[in-house]
């Protein structure tokens, strides 16, 4: 993070610098306002798998409130309109200019609904539907790596530690876009700490 501090520190002062952004959810002059959370849950009688399992709710605008995603350090913004999503980006700007965060309001990416790749996944918005995949070349990647470990086993060669704790923290980083596989790491998991006791 170019500091000598505590990363958890900077995390912290970060989501304390979040909580400044948002300031009051109700008060409706906020960008960030909303008066509902909605509970959208598989087995529920209204479920609808195109929607979050949760989000808020702007009633006045009749639309999923808008929102701000933070992954360590990066923001990604949310809203229903273009317009809401560059209000929210301008407010972002303004109140981390104000707590003294670096943060360049030309960096704000314009607001699509193809967003492109964050944090390893790149989401896409067509006809009403959300899905998740990652890059082609992390798929190969991943592909490979999982091969290599099957080849492996299958021949009875010894898996080198250092080998298969770099396949595994590659997968495990791979399984925050597919968590279907999260399951499956489990053999490598016990794998690699076969050599303690118990």
């Amino acid at each position: 993070m170019g500091l000598k501090s505590s990363p958890h520190g900077c995390i912290e002062m970060q989501a304390l610098a979040e909580e400044v952004i948002r300031g009051n959810p109700a008060d409706r002059r906020n960008p960030f306002y909303y008066d509902k959370v909605i509970l959208n849950l598989p087995g529920s009688q209204n479920y609808n798998p195109a929607k979050a399992w949760l989000y808020k709710f702007h009633s006045d605008a009749k639309a999923v409130a808008c929102d701000v995603v933070t992954y360590v350090d990066d923001l990604r913004l949310t809203g229903s309109t273009r317009e809401r999503c560059r209000a929210i980006c301008h407010l972002i700007s303004t109140r981390f200019a104000y707590l003294g965060i670096q943060d360049a309001l030309r960096k704000c990416s314009d607001p699509s609904p193809n967003a492109g790749v964050w944090t390893g996944s790149s989401t896409q918005t067509m006809e009403g539907m959300i899905s998740v995949s990652c890059t082609q070349e992390k798929w190969e990647k991943a592909k490979a790596y999982i091969r290599d470990i099957q080849q492996r086993v299958q021949q009875g060669e010894a898996l080198p530690f250092k080998v298969l704790e770099q396949q595994r923290d590659f997968l495990v980083y791979i399984s925050r876009t597919y968590p279907l596989m999260v399951p499956n790491l489990k053999g490598i998991h016990l794998t690699l700490d076969s050599w303690r006791p118990h």
